[in-house]
């Protein structure tokens, strides 16, 4: 059954979302418990726009497994696009609790906060994620418009010229 998870999140991966949804469903069928194959049913229900079947979908997996930190995170990204921050916050900051070294759910959060003009909790998660990750430019780059809009210019153009020879 991994072979097939596997080859599903490849076609997925690929844009073949039909083929891979067949798959997680094959999945499912053998495994009602997969949280795995719930996940990619989500992701490909989202990337439709059929976002209450995605969450619906989501949930589900949670329910199977509360601490699957992909879940979390996807779960994270779609109440943010839904309009709910609050939980949002709540299923990133679950999702670094279950493993600090994913950083993706710290981005994740840090953009949320970005995004709800928090500049404070963004710059420090931005931070944070550049301890684990010294060069991921999306961190770069938004911590240097932070900065800049902080008037912290010499630092702004460092984080700027390391984000350009990352990229």
């Amino acid at each position: 059954m991994q072979n097939d998870l596997q080859r599903a999140f490849l076609c997925y991966q690929r844009g073949d979302r039909d083929q891979a949804a067949q798959l997680a469903k094959n999945i499912l069928k053998q495994n009602r418990r997969s949280a795995d194959a719930m996940h990619l049913l989500g992701l490909i229900e989202k990337d439709q726009g059929a976002l209450a079947k995605a969450r619906e979908w989501f949930r589900k997996g949670l329910k199977v497994t509360p601490k699957h930190v992909h879940l979390l995170n996807s779960s994270g990204l779609l109440e943010e696009h839904l309009g709910d921050p609050a939980r949002a916050e709540s299923l990133f900051r679950k999702a670094m609790a279950v493993d600090p070294a994913y950083f993706h759910a710290r981005y994740n959060l840090a953009n949320l906060f970005d995004t709800l003009h928090d500049y404070p909790k963004a710059a420090r998660l931005y931070r944070q994620v550049l301890r684990q990750q010294t060069d991921h430019v999306e961190s770069l780059a938004n911590l240097s418009i932070i900065l800049e809009a902080q008037h912290r210019l010499d630092e702004a153009r460092s984080l700027a010229q390391q984000a350009l020879q990352t990229h």
